[in-house]
């Protein structure tokens, strides 16, 4: 019945099991490009993918917490070695088989995928706006009324439409793939009654913003700096792709502990490649500049430069002092997380009740007094659990 359901098919709730199987079986083998029409460009490529392989062989999915139709109809089936992976049977096989490249080749056509990329697109960019306030922004970027109307019938019957669609407190919302805690978030924009009015973007900047779903990539003049410090750092376009949507989320979250050493991640986890301290300042920087420049959704599509507010800062120090004999190190030596402001770590600023990270210290000799003024000499207090 759910599966039915999903694919707009009426049927008597008074039918038996068998009765709704053979239904569904029929509609399936029957209409398959009908109903292959309400899947997302993502599920369909990867139901491609697993025409294109073998019977059985398992298709992994790629960001598995991005919602997908293939994880939820039942005749996807999960692969049993691996949450993230689906496989399809052998008479699944064999029905989309014949259909599956036509409906891709159709949709991209048509610009159906172009809508499903815009929509998807403009959700991530605001987070969460309502249907009302959505409307009125897309008749700011169509100023022409018929084309406004038909821009709003293929929204309507876009399938991105199920995906973000949500009905909060009885109003209509449309919510992004990505925001997990949507109460949150607009209790949180109360913080900011300041800000009213939603960001205005253009066609342009939701469309590419959309276009590589699961991933969302905001393109401006930061992130062409980002790109080129993870390439140095030996990332492919691929793996580029996906760290650039990270940092558009954890750029979200940066007010918080977690959201921020998360951030700089990428970069820290090989901070071993980095030949110089000033180098390794300057990729850092470059995350901070696009973090602070990609729409914030509690600023309704504002950023922290625009809006002046939940900016992050970096206080980033040479911890490399003078090396022990023997060593040879071209890293600055010593980076490590004290306890308050830690080397590589943001703190940010704009909310009330921040985590703060605080001072790091130069280099300690093990019996001089350590710098926290307990009196002890520093390998007996915070010297003591590091080697």
């Amino acid at each position: 019945m759910d599966t039915l359901d999903s694919f707009g098919q009426s049927y008597k709730r008074s039918q038996k099991k068998a009765a709704l199987v053979e239904q569904l079986a029929t509609y399936i083998s029957e209409h398959t490009e009908e109903w292959l029409g309400v899947f997302t460009e993502r599920d369909l490529k990867l139901i491609q993918k697993a025409v294109r392989a073998k019977p059985l062989e398992a298709i992994s999915i790629d960001d598995i917490d991005f919602p997908t139709g293939v994880a939820t109809i039942p005749f996807f089936e999960p692969a049993p070695e691996a949450l993230d992976s689906f496989f399809i049977s052998e008479e699944m096989h064999k029905v989309l088989r014949p259909h599956i490249d036509h409906v891709i080749e159709e949709k991209e056509r048509s610009g159906l995928f172009d809508i499903d990329r815009l929509l998807l697109g403009l959700v991530n960019l605001w987070g969460v706006i309502s249907l009302h306030d959505f409307i009125g922004k897309m008749q700011e970027i169509i100023d022409n009324e018929e084309d406004s109307r038909k821009m709003a019938y293929l929204f309507a019957n876009s399938p991105m439409l199920g995906l973000v669609r949500r009905y909060i407190d009885g109003e209509c919302y449309l919510v992004s793939p990505l925001v997990y805690e949507v109460e949150d978030l607009l209790e949180g924009r109360k913080q900011f009654s300041d800000i009213q009015q939603y960001r205005s973007f253009t066609m342009e900047q939701g469309h590419g913003t959309g276009t590589n779903a699961p991933y969302c990539i905001y393109e401006c003049d930061e992130s062409k700096a980002v790109r080129q410090s993870l390439t140095a750092l030996g990332l492919d376009d691929h793996e580029v792709a996906v760290e650039l949507s990270h940092m558009f989320v954890n750029a979200q979250y940066a007010m918080t502990d977690e959201g921020a050493e998360t951030l700089f991640k990428v970069i820290n986890d090989r901070m071993e490649m980095i030949p110089s301290f000033e180098l390794y300042k300057e990729y850092i920087d470059s995350v901070a500049d696009y973090a602070n420049s990609v729409p914030k959704w509690l600023l309704k599509g504002q950023s922290s430069k625009e809006a002046g507010i939940l900016k992050i800062s970096i206080k980033l120090e040479d911890q490399s002092g003078e090396p022990e004999p023997g060593e040879d190190e071209e890293m600055p030596g010593g980076m490590f997380f004290g306890p308050s402001e830690g080397v590589g770590v943001p703190s940010a600023e704009g909310l009330s009740d921040f985590f703060r990270y605080g001072i790091a210290f130069r280099h300690v000799a093990p019996d001089a007094p350590c710098p926290c003024g307990s009196g002890l000499s520093y390998r007996r207090c915070h010297g003591k659990n590091l080697n």
